[in-house]
């Protein structure tokens, strides 16, 4: 089984110029979200889609709330935090160089996985 987020697509972000990185953060710093075309690849948008669905059928049943946020129709995920934390998938995800390189970038620091960002207001 392939690897969500290929060898090759994790070089392509590693080799990004700094200008890249630079400009998606600003979009970041900006817009709250960014997308960055390449990461990731269909097949493995596909594999994350499955772990995501496995995640909330299976794990999200044996969480504490503060784990989780649903939506009205108790179906749809609208947060799920630390999935690193309950699943090999995700946390496999969290540690490759180049999630971690883009990751740093965006919040301008060390990341650390599985906490909800906080917003000024609440500092």
């Amino acid at each position: 089984r392939r690897n969500a987020i290929s060898p090759k697509r994790s070089t392509q972000l590693e080799q990004a110029s700094r200008y890249d990185l630079d400009h998606i953060a600003k979009d970041y710093d900006r817009d709250g979200v960014v997308r960055v075309g390449g990461l990731v690849s269909l097949e493995g948008i596909k594999q994350i889609r499955q772990a995501i669905d496995r995640y909330i059928i299976e794990i999200v049943p044996t969480l504490d709330p503060s784990e989780f946020v649903m939506e009205a129709d108790e179906k749809t995920a609208r947060n799920l935090w630390r999935m690193n934390k309950h699943d090999p998938f995700f946390e496999n995800i969290s540690r490759r160089p180049s999630i971690r390189k883009l990751i740093s970038t965006l919040v301008h620091g060390e990341p650390v996985f599985g906490m909800p960002r906080r917003s000024t207001s609440q500092l």
